[in-house]
């Protein structure tokens, strides 16, 4: 029965609870995952495609799992199912001491910015941390600065920069962030963004408060997503390198398929064109949101983007706005057909198959 005062869920999770509660240690489709997530209350969606956006949460979350160098938590097991790397007997030891060392090390890291550094230090850290995610940083004199410790600059392609005056507070295990400092953020005037970073956690009116400000977005991130962020940029870390076998490598493909010759080149083509056009195309044919893109460049290079509302798409934490301006970006052309030079996962197959299918669904339409 649905308890109405259940708190939704985020796709991810509402996927893992459905999939330990009804999975029965057997994969389901995305559908499926979706649809009871939805009747339990565990997800509150107004989108006119939960499925897509599912598909690809869960995606996004094994990558960002695995730059961490932590295992997935999905197994993807093609034709739209889904299943969960815990149910699988025979985790490899790699990925058991990965983890396990992941979570110490991100441990030890807490403890060592709670306690073990001043809190100048700190600021310095926090400002180190903010310039490997790409932000121009100012780190303020750190007496009398009104409540503002760094200020970060981005760069945003096609918008140009914006503000972002961030707050940083060293606090013990225990001792969360309260309300009273998110409205002190909130009562500049120099910045539309702020950010305040804890190495404890946010009280229930401070998150309360940071979501309902409206002259200031307000991010927050505590000590737990600190960890994991540094962790990923390689903040405070020394990286060594672990080799396993990958016995799949020396098996047949099984799902999807090897792009030819002449799909090489379509979708890297060498000849610019008018890309006037496909905008209009475009304008005509919306997307879903969420939908996860892919290209693989001449020379070697992965890309992935993810397509927004209206068309438009996230690529390297910049919006552009259509497939075609973010394909130029990432492939450094001065133009670029969208529709040849990306990639989707059908959420059914499980295969990478040009966008330019959703644009022509039959060969008779193109």
């Amino acid at each position: 029965m649905n308890d109405q005062t259940t708190k939704p869920m985020s796709y991810t999770e509402a996927a893992i609870k459905v999939l330990s509660e009804y999975g029965n240690k057997k994969p389901m489709h995305y559908q499926e995952i979706v649809n009871l997530a939805i009747s339990q209350g565990w997800l509150a969606t107004q989108g006119l495609t939960p499925g897509t956006t599912l598909t690809a949460s869960i995606g996004e979350d094994n990558r960002r799992r695995e730059s961490r160098g932590m295992t997935p938590r999905f197994t993807v097991e093609g034709k739209g199912f889904y299943g969960l790397v815990a149910w699988q007997k025979n985790n490899s030891p790699v990925d058991a001491v990965l983890n396990d060392n992941a979570a110490y090390i991100r441990g030890q890291m807490l403890s060592y910015l709670q306690e073990k550094i001043s809190w100048r230090r700190f600021e310095e850290v926090m400002s180190k941390l903010l310039a490997e995610m790409g932000f121009d940083v100012q780190l303020m004199k750190g007496t009398k600065d009104g409540g503002v410790d760094i200020v970060a600059d981005l760069q945003v392609q096609d918008i140009g920069k914006i503000k972002v005056v961030v707050q940083v507070k060293q606090y013990k295990k225990g001792n969360n962030v309260g309300s009273d400092v998110v409205l002190k953020l909130a009562g500049r005037s120099e910045a539309q963004y702020g950010l305040i970073m804890t190495t404890s956690k946010f009280t229930p009116a401070a998150k309360e408060e940071a979501g309902k400000s409206l002259k200031m977005k307000i991010w927050l991130i505590d000590g737990p997503e600190l960890t994991e962020l540094m962790l990923k940029y390689k903040i405070g870390v020394k990286v060594h390198s672990i080799y396993e076998l990958n016995e799949g490598f020396f098996e047949p493909p099984i799902v999807g398929k090897e792009a030819s010759s002449t799909e090489l080149e379509m979708l890297h083509p060498v000849v610019e064109h008018s890309i006037a056009s496909d905008i209009a195309a475009t304008k005509n044919k919306l997307l879903p949101e969420g939908l996860l893109l892919y290209s693989k460049l001449k020379d070697g290079r992965v890309i992935e983007a993810t397509v927004k509302k209206n068309n438009h798409v996230d690529y390297d934490g910049a919006e552009y706005k259509s497939i075609h301006a973010a394909g130029a970006k990432a492939a450094g052309w001065k133009s670029c057909n969208g529709w040849l030079f990306w990639q989707y996962q059908d959420p059914e197959t499980g295969e990478w198959t040009l966008l330019d299918a959703l644009r022509h669904p039959n060969p008779s339409e193109k």
